[in-house]
């Protein structure tokens, strides 16, 4: 029983659904620009200049870039040379003190 009334209340939403499909239409797309318009050489001089600012932007960050790599690189042999293995003195320093390793 549950089941036939399942059905009905289906059928019915269907039929009330059915007519709002019949009339939906697709949205209008939107009008395409207008590409026919020459350029002006003002937007060109403006686009020639702002490619400038970035050649000469890109240069500065790829020297300031150098620059970081050679911090970086003379950080790195501070911090190796800080943190070298001693071990070797140590020892030999132990050994002179009349004890030997592993007693």
């Amino acid at each position: 029983m549950k089941l036939k009334s399942l059905l009905i209340a289906g059928a019915v939403a269907a039929a009330f659904m059915a007519p709002e499909y019949a009339t939906a239409r697709p949205k209008p797309h939107k009008p395409k620009p207008d590409l026919t318009d020459k350029k002006d050489d003002a937007e060109d001089d403006a686009k020639e200049g702002l490619r400038e600012q970035l050649k000469n932007l890109r240069k500065d960050w790829f020297e300031g870039m150098k620059g970081n790599r050679e911090e970086v690189r003379e950080r790195i042999k501070e911090i190796r040379e800080e943190f070298k293995n001693k071990r070797d003195d140590v020892i030999d320093a132990n050994e002179e003190d009349g004890d030997k390793p592993g007693e």
